[in-house]
């Protein structure tokens, strides 16, 4: 026979008195309409102004196109358009009557803050052109390059839409390589590149450098081996891990790691057999950008432990038996990465479980669970 003795726990009484500098309206809920209609004001206001401020913040390109554009230009703009937002600039459509300059037409429309470059669609002849505009606000002078729509077609606009944003990238940084700011130019003329639109031009020109390895969303699967007392053994379980994180390093991560078996318990009075499960709710910092990552975690889950018994002695019955438990776990462990997207990863754990399980077959005690227990792993991660 199986048991397993657990310490006795008193139970919990749920409740408390209300406290009684808590004004009675409250404890009766009236003014539950107030303090809802409170919050949906303040999501309201966050919903309708949090948009207009995070585009304030961007880089402003304006696009210019004739007031009566044809279905070829509508459609090289708003695809132009798509790859700019995609770029994350804030894109400001100026509509150009017929005869008028691009350039007037996009200073007469008074833009404020100025855009650091313009696009503008024009027609040759009887085909579409884009010339991109970048102006140099510490020199004044503007870069102007044209790209030309040969026939109409969808991969042709959609090629001419990417070479557009390309050739504003080309020409930003055309810009930034110019010699530094000569003496006496303005000191608000040290931003005409913003630091986002920086960015954006650099990682056409610098290999990308290494993030976090659990800075993006990642998925985990390992082999793992829980050990808990001599006699109890090893028990051999799978394990499968999701996480997500952030630049820094910090991660959330959940850990499922089971079903683990063992190998089956002797004793005089008959045998057992344990089954072992794991789940974790854990926090992980992984901060390194190296190859070899060191890993640490602490968590928190619950654990599972199913017992069935089989009695050779006839003074005792096999039963099955289960025990839940609160588990608390901390862990260390390296990755070696073999790309950017992939690691090998290897880790050690410990963990206690509260209360613990004592597993015996008759009168004779097998071992205890979870005072503490470890387990480790070996598998593979990959981030998207």
């Amino acid at each position: 026979m199986a048991m397993m003795r657990v310490p006795h726990r008193r139970p919990t009484t749920l409740g408390s008195p209300t406290p009684s500098g808590v004004p009675q309206r409250l404890r009766r809920g009236t003014s539950t309409s107030k303090v809802c209609a409170a919050w949906v004001a303040l999501a309201f206001a966050l919903a309708l102004f949090a948009p207009s401020i995070a585009l304030a913040e961007r880089a402003r390109v304006a696009l210019a196109q004739p007031a009566d554009s044809d279905e070829v230009q509508a459609e090289v703009a708003t695809r132009i358009r798509a790859e700019l937002e995609t770029a994350q600039f804030e894109v400001v459509v100026v509509t150009l009557e017929a005869g008028v300059d691009p350039r007037q037409g996009v200073e007469m429309a008074g833009i404020e803050p100025r855009p650091i470059a313009t696009v503008a669609i024009v027609r040759l002849q009887n085909r579409p052109a884009v010339d991109v505009w970048v102006s140099d606000r510490v020199t004044g002078k503007t870069l102007v390059k044209r790209l030309d729509v040969a026939r109409r077609d969808a991969q042709v606009t959609s090629a001419l839409a990417i070479h557009a944003v390309e050739l504003l990238r080309a020409s930003l940084l055309e810009l930034r390589t110019q010699p530094a700011l000569r003496e006496g130019a303005p000191a608000e003329a040290a931003a005409a590149v913003p630091k986002e639109v920086g960015e954006w031009i650099d990682r056409a020109i610098l290999p990308e450098a290494p993030k976090a390895l659990l800075g993006r969303p990642a998925l985990g699967v390992a082999a793992a081996a829980i050990y808990s007392a001599p006699r109890v053994g090893v028990a051999f379980a799978p394990a499968l891990r999701v996480s997500i994180g952030t630049a820094s390093g910090f991660a959330g991560r959940i850990s499922i790691v089971g079903p683990g078996f063992g190998s089956e318990q002797q004793a005089t009075s008959g045998s057992a057999s344990l089954r072992q499960e794991l789940a974790l709710a854990e926090i992980v910092y992984a901060p390194s950008r190296r190859w070899l990552v060191p890993i640490a975690s602490a968590g928190i889950g619950g654990y599972h432990l199913r017992v069935k018994g089989d009695a050779t002695d006839p003074r005792y019955r096999g039963v099955p038996s289960d025990v839940w438990a609160l588990v608390a776990d901390v862990g260390v462990g390296v990755a070696a990465r073999l790309g950017s997207n992939a690691a090998v990863t290897l880790d050690l754990h410990g963990f206690v479980t509260q209360p613990a399980a004592t597993v015996a077959i008759g009168n004779t005690t097998v071992g205890t669970i979870g005072r503490p227990s470890l387990f480790t792993s070996f598998g593979l991660l990959a981030a998207f």
